[in-house]
């Protein structure tokens, strides 16, 4: 799962290859889904081209089993077109020129309702590789894209989904159009606040228990739209505490994440200082008042401003976490410089 481990398994032995014909030749019974699952994370921020052995004929078989009625492999299927997609012009220019490409639009449209976030953000990442310049990213249609990605970040299924999620939303930032739309995004604080909110969790259950209270099973995550009366969910989640290794390593990926989803947006001027706004904002009176309510004195039981949050990040345990401390202290270091 680590970077170095990924990248010498594709490069040096060609791993890549050899899973995408052990697919092929099974192709006709594709079965479980473990093969699948071994090449979406090996594939997963690598560059494969699509000149690599058995590459068209993996494309082939992914585009057939993304349309297919098997439930099994759908998933793991759209994560690897995700990966192989990404920032690929080789594979993308291949993938368009298909004979079937547009029912395969059709069929993404058709997931960005399914009842799985994993299965909307892949399908996002694969539509944002290939109809970046599209009618689902223009002007008219690109905030509802906005609140659909906010809330998956911060509603995801796990770590995995909550990558995929700031990748995607990263990747869209590097198109100075998109930036510019999100720089004049209405909800943009109150979304923000919510992500920066994951940093103020105190465990997996809490993160868990909060995503339940603001997106029931009957909803779709198209149905769910983050705004401000949205944020009340948020207001009194437990300080960080690192009561076991497990939670501990559990938000340090957290943190990674949404430390890297915050970096790129200190690169966009119209949205560092907005960013800067709410980091160091502190509670306003009605937080404090509810804060009486549910603890001891005047401020007892009211969350840290994100300021302080990330500062309460850099006095936990360092080992197997440097690269989060750093990123925050990086943090830390642009926003200070507004």
């Amino acid at each position: 799962s680590d970077d170095a481990s990924r990248e010498i398994l594709h490069s040096s032995y060609n791993l890549t290859s050899t899973l995408a014909a052990v697919i092929h030749c099974h192709s006709s019974t594709p079965g479980e889904p473990l093969v699948l699952q071994v090449l979406q994370k090996l594939t997963y921020n690598t560059r494969t081209f699509q000149f690599t052995n058995y590459i068209h004929e993996l494309i082939s078989f992914l585009l057939t089993n993304i349309q297919s009625q098997n439930e099994d492999i759908i998933m793991p299927c759209l994560g690897v077109m995700a990966n192989l997609c990404r920032d690929n012009p080789s594979v993308q220019c291949h993938i368009k020129s298909m004979d079937n490409v547009r029912q395969f639009y059709r069929t993404l449209i058709n997931f960005l309702a399914h009842n799985s976030l994993t299965v909307v953000i892949f399908t996002l990442s694969i539509l944002a590789s290939l109809t970046l310049n599209e009618k689902l990213f223009d002007a008219k249609n690109i905030h509802q894209t906005f609140q659909l990605v906010f809330n998956i970040i911060v509603n995801g299924d796990g770590t995995l989904t909550r990558k995929y999620s700031v990748d995607l939303l990263v990747d869209l930032l590097k198109n100075s159009k998109i930036a510019d739309y999100l720089t004049r995004y209405q909800h943009f604080s109150a979304c923000l606040s919510q992500v920066l909110g994951l940093l103020r969790s105190k465990d997996p259950d809490s993160a868990a228990t909060v995503r339940q209270r603001s997106f029931t099973s009957k909803q779709t995550c198209t149905d769910t739209m983050l705004c401000p009366e949205l944020l009340s969910w948020v207001e009194f989640v437990p300080q960080t505490d690192f009561s076991s290794v497990g939670s501990f390593l559990y938000w340090s990926s957290v943190l990674l994440q949404v430390l890297e989803l915050l970096l790129a947006m200190c690169r966009i001027g119209g949205l560092r200082s907005q960013l800067c706004d709410v980091v160091f904002r502190p509670a306003g009176p009605k937080l404090r008042a509810a804060g009486h309510r549910q603890g001891s004195g005047a401020d007892g039981g009211r969350k840290p401003e994100c300021g302080l949050a990330l500062v309460q990040w850099l006095s936990s345990p360092v080992e197997g976490a440097e690269k989060c401390l750093l990123q925050t202290l990086q943090l830390l270091n642009e926003l200070l410089e507004v």
